[in-house]
C-alpha cells in the first residue's frame, strides 16, 4: 500500500513517474491519492495505467475534479 495523499507536489507533471512506478512494481497492490494536485486528465491517466494490473486498488478523489 503507498498513501500519497495530500501532497500537493503530486501533479500532472508526477504522471509518468507514476504510470512507470506502477508498470515496474509487481509487489504494489494499492495506491491512494487523495488531495493532491492531479487533474481529471492526470487521474484518467493512472486510470488507465492500472487497467492491466490484477488485484490492484487505485484510490483517488473525485474522478470529475
Amino acid at each position: 500500500h503507498l498513501d500519497l495523499s495530500e501532497n500537493k507536489k503530486i501533479t500532472d507533471a508526477s504522471v509518468p513517474i507514476l504510470q512507470e512506478m506502477l508498470k515496474l512494481n509487481f509487489f504494489l497492490n494499492e495506491l491512494a491519492i487523495f488531495e493532491c494536485g492531479l487533474s481529471r486528465h492526470g487521474k484518467d491517466k493512472l486510470r488507465k495505467a492500472v487497467r492491466t494490473k490484477k488485484n490492484f486498488s487505485l484510490s483517488v478523489n473525485n474522478w470529475n475534479e
